[in-house]
């Protein structure tokens, strides 16, 4: 990619790296920033905000001023360290963990099988690899992933590790705060039937090639999933539920201490499952909608992709239906046409839209609170468990362009947790972190 710099912005770039070498950094301080720029005439700081923004626009620096306003990242080396190191604890042997950190059992398993660490864990990174100094400490990294949206803060009460259970009665009853990081997680072994009372509602972006609409080709980009879920743990009425999935690629949610959605990383699409009342289907349609939305953002999502809804077409497996703009009707290749939500007797499939169809016959546009009563879900194994490539098209995504994203810092921060080849301005997913076997052991509540 090539970017066209102002020659004045060009030496305050040089002199940047130049004093981040001699310093054997990969960062400044505002302040040391600030005294370069002096140095090539750029005397106001507001001019200097100014640089330095246009510098983290292309690409050339990392600059967040409003977590981290007195650091500037002229390489964003020990931020993939860090993510870097967090995902090798979880697979390495315990008798190797100090050749990473001086990390014990207990945290290491709290990290695999929970997705969750303290920030004592950074701290002991950084020590060992010497990232952290008064400068730029755990805590700031802390900010900046949180900011990102690559961890979510989870706050455990009275809580804390024992050698057996990894969590204990805090005898200090001090409150705890951990993080929850969602790509230390394994991938998950099998999945549950999905509930045939409510058929399992698809979230993807559809290619136009050429300005021909493909109702097969449905892809997501690589990144969007752990994204999507910290986006939705973030909120105030989203929870885990810890009965059922907590993986690198299927996660059980609870919205309002009420009702579990189930959502799964399909890599051409994301499946919603929702097994309560369908008067609530809409909203959380809505919910997941939004985060998913907010999480393209974050990953610069051409506009030129739409977002659109489908279904899985119950005639040609390998195929969708893929719900119109109305809302109230689907399209597919099938011949003749599905017409899943026209024909829907059992309102199995129209219940996602029922804020579009308060007319539709069986429908009812609700504006209830959620249940008041929490229900026990009961699910059955499915008889021949879903991979996470099989509900893949026939078309391979990745070769329309899909998920097309504009090179930035998000996608390189994101970048030890999957492996992208940059090309101008396309990234094109290559492969998801290897799966990892889930562990025996750690509580994750």
């Amino acid at each position: 990619m090539t970017i066209v710099l102002p020659i004045r912005l060009f030496a305050f770039e040089i002199s940047l790296q130049k004093e981040a070498r001699n310093k054997k950094q990969s960062f400044l301080t505002r302040e040391e920033v600030i005294e370069i720029g002096k140095s090539l005439r750029l005397d106001d700081e507001s001019d200097i905000d100014e640089a330095l923004q246009y510098l983290h626009n292309v690409t050339i620096i990392l600059y967040y001023h409003d977590v981290l306003p007195n650091i500037i990242f002229v390489d964003p080396e020990p931020i993939l360290d860090v993510l870097s190191l967090l995902i090798a604890i979880t697979y390495v042997e315990q008798s190797k963990l100090h050749l990473i950190a001086k990390v014990s059992n207990s945290e290491r398993l709290r990290l695999k099988d929970c997705g969750l660490f303290e920030e004592d864990l950074l701290k002991k990174i950084g020590q060992r690899k010497k990232i952290f100094d008064q400068d730029f400490e755990s805590s700031h990294m802390i900010k900046l992933l949180k900011h990102l949206h690559i961890i979510a803060e989870v706050k455990n009460k009275k809580e804390k590790e024992d050698d057996h259970h990894h969590i204990v009665t805090d005898t200090e009853n001090k409150e705890k705060i951990e993080y929850f990081f969602p790509c230390a997680l394994p991938s998950y072994d099998e999945l549950k039937a999905p509930s045939t009372e409510i058929q399992p509602l698809l979230i993807a972006w559809e290619i136009n090639k050429s300005g021909t609409i493909r109702t097969e080709s449905l892809a997501i980009p690589q990144g969007l999933f752990p994204l999507t879920i910290v986006h939705l743990l973030e909120r105030e009425d989203v929870d885990f539920n810890e009965r059922f999935y907590r993986c690198l690629d299927a996660m059980s949610l609870c919205v309002n201490d009420e009702y579990t959605i189930n959502i799964i990383n399909r890599c051409t699409h994301i499946e919603i499952r929702f097994y309560d009342e369908k008067k609530y289907c809409s909203e959380i349609r809505k919910l997941v909608e939004d985060a998913i939305k907010n999480s393209g953002n974050d990953l610069k999502v051409s506009k030129k992709y739409s977002l659109v809804f489908a279904f899985k077409c119950p005639q040609n497996e390998q195929s969708y239906c893929i719900v119109k703009e109305d809302n109230s009707s689907t399209r597919c290749k099938c011949q003749p046409q599905c017409k899943v939500l026209q024909g829907d007797d059992d309102n199995s499939y129209r219940c996602w839209f029922s804020d579009y169809q308060s007319s539709s016959p069986g429908t009812k546009a609700s504006s209830e609170d959620p249940p008041t009563k929490k229900r026990r879900l009961e699910l059955t194994t499915d008889a021949s468990p879903a991979q996470p490539h099989q509900d893949s098209t026939t078309v391979n995504p990745d070769s329309d362009g899909a998920g097309q994203l504009s090179k930035n810092w998000h996608g390189l921060i994101i970048m030890p947790l999957i492996i992208f080849t940059f090309h101008q301005d396309t990234i094109n997913s290559l492969a998801v972190f290897p799966n990892i076997s889930t562990g025996n052991g750690a509580t994750c509540s």
